[in-house]
């Protein structure tokens, strides 16, 4: 069957029609059916050959629409499901990334805190044991010349208001004589002081036979360190350091501070308090002076109980005293807590742009 173009329809919306099959027509219909597309349209022969399958130009259009049609509702529902998985990844990586972080800025913190303490119990450790005297020293130059030698020495190097007081309490004719050092960086015999009175009584006791070596007081700002006549040997008398709180409220604590926390500074709050009592924060970074010990992120402690090492016998290691400390150092972020502090940052990081 030949067919040819009819325009009886809409000029846009042609269709293709059987051509009469009369026998004068039978030969030239291709012929006059191109013709009949050329002479409306202007369609050449290959467009014939395209209409002579039958089909309707509308069909292949319309087919091919719906095929796309398909095709964008899949791509969409695929983008939908890839934008839910993103979304539920993005909460979980939230979620892993807060309480991951804390936990890593822990860490560091608990670091850059130990090394606050071993820095602050060696520059008082350091002092101690250059002041503290040798058997041969006392021998040779009696205890209070001794003491004069080694106080001029240390005083050209370090801070004299380190210390509140200093004394030696050596054992001279069965009793215990207290040397002092005045304002003026003399030494000479002292009264015992009275808050010294139960050391005096603890070394007694001692040197009897019928008590173990005196230990300072841990609510105390005392440091005790004997004075041995050798290895094995009995004390020929102790030390005694008393820290001046002043000073290390005011200097010592806030130049260690500088020194190791500068960089997180700003962020965070430091406060240093006793460990074993209620009271006062001994120093604060904060404005009204409040301790941050109460839900601090990160403590430890602060002038150890041992600085002079086991019973006095050598001086000791920082960081190696089993938590015997008089103070501690507190650190708190300034937002209320690490978790509080890393959370924002967690979900700006996993946040996706468009969702």
């Amino acid at each position: 069957m030949t067919f040819c173009l009819s325009t009886n329809c809409w000029p846009r919306r042609w269709r293709a029609r059987p051509v009469s099959n009369h026998p004068w027509t039978a030969g030239s219909a291709p012929r006059l059916a191109a013709l009949h597309v050329k002479e409306c349209y202007g369609y050449g022969p290959d467009r014939v050959k395209l209409l002579h399958r039958g089909y309707d130009q509308n069909g292949p259009i319309q087919v091919k629409r719906i095929g796309q049609t398909r095709v964008e509702w899949a791509l969409l529902a695929v983008i939908a499901i890839v934008c839910a998985g993103l979304t539920v990844l993005q909460y979980r990586w939230t979620g892993e990334l807060s309480q991951a972080e804390p936990a890593l800025l822990r860490a560091g913190l608990n670091d850059l805190l130990r090394r606050v303490s071993q820095a602050f119990d060696t520059g008082i450790r350091e002092s101690c044991t250059t002041l503290r005297l040798g058997a041969d020293e006392i021998r040779q130059s009696g205890a209070a010349g001794a003491l004069q030698n080694r106080y001029t020495e240390w005083a050209l190097s370090h801070d004299r208001n380190l210390f509140a007081r200093i004394g030696m309490a050596a054992l001279q004719k069965r009793d215990l004589v207290l040397y002092g050092i005045d304002k003026d960086g003399r030494v000479g015999p002292m009264e015992w002081p009275g808050d010294w009175e139960h050391l005096r009584a603890a070394m007694k006791r001692h040197l009897t036979g019928f008590a173990p070596p005196p230990d300072a007081n841990p609510d105390s700002n005392l440091i005790l360190m004997p004075v041995f006549a050798g290895e094995s040997r009995p004390e020929l008398g102790w030390m005694i350091f008393e820290i001046n709180e002043d000073y290390v409220r005011g200097t010592l604590v806030p130049r260690v501070v500088a020194e190791y926390l500068r960089p997180i500074q700003p962020d965070y709050d430091v406060s240093v308090n006793r460990a074993r009592r209620e009271g006062p924060a001994i120093f604060s970074t904060r404005s009204d002076g409040a301790s941050v010990a109460s839900g601090a992120d990160v403590t430890a402690g602060l002038l150890s109980l041992e600085l002079a090492g086991a019973n006095g016998r050598g001086p000791g290691r920082p960081g190696d005293d089993a938590g015997r400390y008089r103070w501690t150092i507190a650190l708190r972020h300034s937002a209320g807590s690490l978790e509080a502090a890393s959370r924002p940052r967690a979900e700006e990081t996993c946040s996706c742009p468009g969702f």
